[in-house]
């Protein structure tokens, strides 16, 4: 998408901007990737000053990523980092991207800019809410995705 043009489309509606922060997250297995192949995530996430630790397990939800998340927040990313490694767990993705952060009523909304592929927005909510802030955007379920961000920027390898 158009990330400026999206952007002024959300604000226009009422959305508040609440963050617009670097974004840079690490991505960890073990050597046999068990945690992906069972469609798991374990992250660590520096947002900001924020610093977040997650496991993360999707669920199978027609037209909509859903995870079970288990996340805290810890003090020190370096030092989380070298934890996890220390434990034998192998980084699979280590990468940076621009977030902008919004909230209108219940949902968020985040625009994501990653340096390798287009612009994306997500939103965050219950599935009626995400659908009525669709329309008021112009766009159709049929034309969004239930992919991750990995397998969108993947999609784009192809």
């Amino acid at each position: 998408v158009d990330y400026k043009k999206i952007e002024k489309k959300i604000v226009g509606l009422g959305a508040k901007k609440i963050a617009d922060e670097l974004i840079v997250e690490k991505y960890y297995d073990f050597e046999d990737n068990r945690i992906t192949k069972s469609k798991g995530m374990f992250r660590l996430r520096k947002a900001g000053e924020k610093v977040e630790f997650a496991y993360k397990q999707r669920k199978n939800v027609k037209d909509f990523l859903v995870f079970d998340e288990f996340e805290t927040e810890v003090n020190n990313f370096d030092i989380v980092d070298k934890i996890i490694e220390k434990l034998d767990f192998k980084t699979i993705i280590h990468r940076r991207k621009n977030r902008k952060t919004f909230v209108f009523k219940k949902l968020k909304i985040e625009i994501h800019r990653y340096p390798i592929i287009p612009a994306f927005f997500e939103l965050e909510g219950t599935k009626e809410d995400v659908k009525k802030f669709l329309d008021k955007l112009g766009y159709q379920m049929s034309q969004t995705t239930s992919m991750t961000d990995t397998e969108i920027i993947n999609s784009y390898k192809k």
